[in-house]
């Protein structure tokens, strides 16, 4: 709420039209707060840039030797050389943050082994994977009801009209899709249990 935009301030040219001011003057204290310096691009439009944050990966890349532009294949390789496992990292910051911390283990206790993190399902929270998996049980059982429907005796070769009979010829893929939105899911939640068990072994 302390970050909401105020309403624009309405403005009326020579013409009488409405003209709307956008005023982001709210923004500028919270980011300069947070280490946010504005510039302006060069086709006008204002640019939040974050030097620390961007120190701090460009630090961390030269402290194990990469050059701070370096590309997550490079990054990759080099953890995969010191022994750190990188499935879990998702995006370039992942690799830096592993890059980060096996740094910062080797600094301290260089004979100390790094701890390989277990392989997260995905970023989503609870919640959100219950709703999918609802979502995927209701797609299941309406394509599981269609088919029951179209298989009827009464249906026994008729070809429905319009918009019906294309939901009939498209019923096979209407069940597959359904079918392995479940099913991927669940082979990847299987794959990523057995995995993790591997890890923390």
């Amino acid at each position: 709420p302390f970050v909401d935009a105020p309403p624009p301030d309405k403005s009326y040219n020579a013409r009488g039209e409405e003209m709307s001011f956008v005023d982001e003057s709210y923004v500028l204290p919270i980011v300069t707060q947070l280490g946010g310096e504005p510039t302006v691009a060069d086709d006008g439009d204002i640019v939040y840039v974050f030097e620390e944050l961007q120190m701090s990966a460009e630090n961390t890349l030269e402290a194990a030797g990469l050059v701070a532009d370096a590309t997550s294949g490079e990054i990759v390789e080099y953890l995969k050389d010191r022994g750190v496992s990188t499935r879990s990292a998702v995006e370039r910051s992942d690799l830096i943050k592993l890059l980060d911390k096996s740094l910062t283990r080797s600094l301290s206790d260089p004979t100390a082994p790094l701890q390989e993190e277990e392989i997260k399902f995905n970023r989503n929270g609870a919640g959100w994977n219950a709703l999918a998996g609802a979502l995927g049980a209701v797609n299941l059982g309406g394509a599981l009801y269609l088919g029951q429907i179209l298989s009827s005796p009464a249906m026994a070769g008729v070809q429905l009209p319009s918009y019906f009979g294309l939901v009939q010829a498209g019923y096979p893929l209407l069940l597959a899709y359904a079918v392995l939105y479940n099913i991927i899911p669940a082979a990847r939640y299987l794959y990523n249990k057995n995995k993790n068990a591997e890890i923390l072994e």
